[in-house]
């Protein structure tokens, strides 16, 4: 899965550019209409915040828009 590629980019402390890349993948999950894609992708992005805040506000916006979210498990 896409998911656990970024995941490995990551883990080994891969180049800025391609962190970058593997967290704007992770701002895509955030649009798609599965909540277990979307789940996946705010997880991995509270673990990579540290990582490059700066990449992750980015997505800023789509993050805050899962607070309108149904599903209690995305609003968490």
């Amino acid at each position: 899965m896409l998911a656990e590629c970024v995941r490995t980019i990551m883990q080994i402390e891969a180049s800025q550019g391609l962190r970058v890349l593997g967290i704007n993948i992770l701002g895509k999950f955030l649009a798609n209409k599965e909540n277990n894609v979307r789940y996946v992708a705010l997880q991995q992005l509270i673990q990579v915040v540290d990582i490059d805040y700066k990449a992750v506000t980015r997505h800023q916006q789509t993050v805050l828009d899962c607070l309108k979210d149904h599903d209690l498990v995305i609003k968490k």
